[in-house]
């Protein structure tokens, strides 16, 4: 059970890095989109 929450945890902290590091590529480059981490 402790393992699942772990996991769920671990899974949300690399969506919520992944978002952040995009809006971040976005805000310096804003005519490029980063097209590889929306398509996944």
């Amino acid at each position: 059970m402790i393992l699942l929450i772990k996991n769920i945890f671990f899974v949300i902290m690399i969506f919520l890095k992944r978002g952040y590091l995009m809006k971040i590529s976005f805000m310096k480059e804003p005519s490029k989109l980063p097209i590889d981490l929306i398509g996944d």
